[in-house]
């Protein structure tokens, strides 16, 4: 997004007022922000993809013989979470 904004700036006033002159680092202010904003957020951690067998599952343990409400809206919930 700031490279977005940098781009249209230096489109009209020929010169990138985000970055440090000359560079293609950011001014101080930016930096900082950027840096402050990187201490707050964590790295995302990738995780493994639910394979297509766990809504089946899901299913198969709502629909048997003697499922409670509370196991239909669990079920019907979960199902909404992951599609």
């Amino acid at each position: 997004m700031l490279t977005a904004v940098g781009k249209e700036i230096s489109l009209v006033h020929e010169l990138d007022l985000t970055k440090v002159k000359g560079t293609d680092k950011f001014v101080p202010r930016i930096q900082e922000m950027l840096e402050g904003w990187a201490k707050d957020d964590p790295v995302t951690i990738k995780k493994l993809p639910v394979e297509a067998d766990v809504p089946e599952l899901i299913l198969k343990w709502c629909l048997m013989i003697g499922a409670t409400s509370l196991m239909w809206a669990t079920g019907d919930w979960s199902l909404i979470a992951y599609y």
